[in-house]
């Protein structure tokens, strides 16, 4: 976002179409249009987001299924193979 209002807008390296924007800018960031600072800020939310639960599920070693989607071992899937005397 900083790279975005500090070089890319300044120097027309690209822009933004007036009529297809709600029309608030910041006129601190080279008048940067509210709909790009709130683009940015979901992306960086999210990709932030994205590796912390990628890693909690590594870390988890439970398949992808089971990890997501809450699924537990069915009861009789986890006496199989084993015998008791």
């Amino acid at each position: 976002m900083l790279w975005e209002a500090t070089l890319a807008v300044p120097y027309r390296w690209w822009g933004y179409q007036d009529n297809q924007m709600l029309g608030i800018r910041i006129g601190a960031w080279s008048r940067l249009p509210i709909e790009a600072v709130c683009v940015w800020i979901a992306v960086t939310y999210t990709t932030a987001i994205f590796f912390e639960i990628m890693k909690l599920w590594l870390a988890s070693g439970r398949p992808a299924k089971h990890a997501f989607l809450g699924l537990k071992t069915h009861p009789k899937a986890v006496g199989r193979g084993s015998r008791h005397v």
